[in-house]
């Protein structure tokens, strides 16, 4: 552990006390627990599954997401980046996870199927696609992709802040209050408190905006009190199968996945260790994404992948510690067990997530810029980075304009994994000047001496 102006940090392979360790795992959790939750609520409510099976997904949802954090920041033999990443329920494949599971002929059994099948792929040839395409994937395409992923959040952040996309008081003045209130909290304890209020400046934000919603009228308890106390996760609820139909969408929107996890992993290691990642974080992660969401579909949920919102919090609170991560999976873990503690968690208002994320999503932007800044920026690189920002953020949200493409190419094209693509092909066609050439062999060197 570190002392710095007053700020307090743990580095990488620092393990903080325990109880100060899921303390601040806990705020990992808090961050990213209602979009690992949204995931299952979306895919449920397309499909038309019962409150009770719903119930059930979202708990698997929370016991896989937990397994699977532990895997990737602990590190199990060559599995896991052993870098601060939390991973989670990921958006980017529910448009067909809803398809497959709403459709009569294939149905969620070919659904997790299909994700244990891309899961498995990802991993076993993830390592030799990264490693192929390892020096295309230069900073100016990572840093690229970072920028986009915070870019492409910002959005999240003001609907939570305004009560939450479907909320009927969406973009009230008590909900807008809320998340200033919230928001400015956060940042009054992280710039005047002291090193363990800097440090834990988000959790206690959180807590401090749940509270003030009480007397508003902001907080149902319903779902608390009608929870179970104690409750088992089980594989293969739904059964599995195995459609070629089902698995060709599914393992195509597992590489656009993989670009994200570039992003997201540079996003850490840049925050993190003040470098880019290591062959064997590279390596070890994909290996860490792909069987996690193979296991993820053995235990009835989708894919779980790297959360980005969490790229954010290392800045915000200085924390850099895996361990802290680990300690979080542990906690999402147990919550599995015991629904009563996770519907009070489920129970936060959007508006006072809005104000926390608020403060963490530009953070991700900046990392990318951070990343960006470290090369030239040739008329080459900007040509790069503007054409991809520009195609893959432009439809973001804008899928009609291209309507008459096939799914598949919509999904490919668009949002953040549609930036990173779009970035990367044109780093590979695009000829590269004397000194983008010299930037790259210089970032390879460093990155050969941090790992030798």
């Amino acid at each position: 552990m570190k002392e710095k102006d007053k700020f307090i940090t743990y580095e990488v392979n620092d393990k903080p006390p325990l109880g100060t360790g899921f303390l601040l795992g806990f705020q990992h959790i808090a961050v990213m627990f209602g979009g690992n939750v949204a995931v299952s609520l979306i895919l449920a409510g397309a499909i038309g599954l019962t409150l009770t099976d719903t119930a059930f997904l979202i708990q698997c949802a929370m016991f896989a997401a937990g397994v699977t954090t532990i895997v990737q920041a602990l590190g199990v033999g060559p599995v896991g980046s052993k870098l601060p990443i939390v991973m989670g329920a990921s958006f980017i494949f529910l448009g067909t996870s809803i398809a497959i599971g709403a459709n009569p002929a294939l149905g969620l059994s070919a659904l997790f199927g299909a994700i244990l099948v891309g899961g498995l792929l990802e991993a076993i040839f993830g390592y030799w696609i990264l490693k192929a395409l390892r020096k295309a994937f230069s900073p100016i395409v990572t840093g690229t992709v970072v920028l986009a992923i915070g870019l492409s959040l910002f959005g999240v952040a003001i609907d939570y802040a305004a009560g939450g996309v479907y909320a009927p008081d969406y973009g009230s003045a008590l909900n807008l209050g809320l998340a200033a209130i919230t928001l400015i909290i956060v940042i009054v304890l992280n710039q005047f408190g002291s090193s363990k209020i800097k440090a834990a400046s988000v959790i206690l934000g959180l807590v401090a905006g749940f509270i003030i919603a009480i007397p508003l009228g902001l907080v149902d308890f319903a779902g608390v009190k009608g929870a179970a106390w104690f409750a088992l996760p089980k594989p293969f609820h739904w059964g599995i199968s195995f459609k070629m139909e089902a698995i060709i969408p599914m393992a195509f929107l597992y590489l656009v996945s993989m670009v994200e996890f570039v992003g997201d992993i540079t996003g850490v290691a840049i925050n993190a260790v003040d470098r880019t990642p290591t062959e064997r974080e590279f390596n070890g992660g994909i290996l860490a994404d792909g069987l996690g969401s193979a296991f993820s579909g053995m235990f009835n949920c989708t894919p779980n992948v790297s959360y980005s919102q969490n790229v954010g919090l290392i800045p915000l609170t200085g924390i850099k510690s895996r361990f802290v991560v680990v300690y979080g999976g542990i906690v999402m873990t147990a919550l599995a067990f015991i629904p009563k503690v996770s519907q009070l968690v489920v129970a936060i208002p959007a508006a006072v997530l809005g104000g926390v994320l608020i403060s963490m999503f530009g953070l991700i932007v900046v990392s990318g810029i951070k990343v960006i800044i470290t090369q030239h920026l040739t008329q080459r690189n900007m040509l790069v980075i503007g054409i991809a920002l520009a195609v893959g953020m432009g439809l973001n949200g804008k899928m009609e304009a291209i309507a008459i493409l096939p799914p598949m190419v919509q999904s490919l094209l668009s949002g953040v994994g549609g930036t990173g693509l779009i970035a990367l092909l044109l780093n590979i066609i695009l000829p590269k000047q004397v000194e983008d050439k010299e930037a790259e062999e210089m970032v390879v060197d460093e990155t050969y001496r941090t790992e030798n």
